[in-house]
């Protein structure tokens, strides 16, 4: 169940990155539009929200990983 949901994270995560990347590849094409309509800022949320989603797909693998390793084995006996 971990892996299916880490599995789910991580095309989101995907997802995201490349909405960011779109993005910022816009506000590049025409950057003095950009700042007027504010995409900068929209831009900056964006990566923020990546960011914390990321780091929590980071920490439950971690968790998963540990979990696996440490506790799992302890439980079989």
């Amino acid at each position: 169940m971990a892996a299916s949901m880490l599995n789910r994270e991580h095309a989101v995560l995907a997802r995201e990155a490349q909405d960011i990347a779109d993005a910022a590849a816009r506000l590049a094409s025409d950057i003095p539009a950009g700042l007027t309509a504010g995409e900068e800022k929209q831009l900056a949320r964006a990566v923020q929200q990546f960011l914390v989603r990321a780091t929590r797909a980071s920490a439950m693998r971690e968790v998963a990983t540990l979990y696996e390793a440490e506790i799992a084995p302890t439980e079989e006996r």
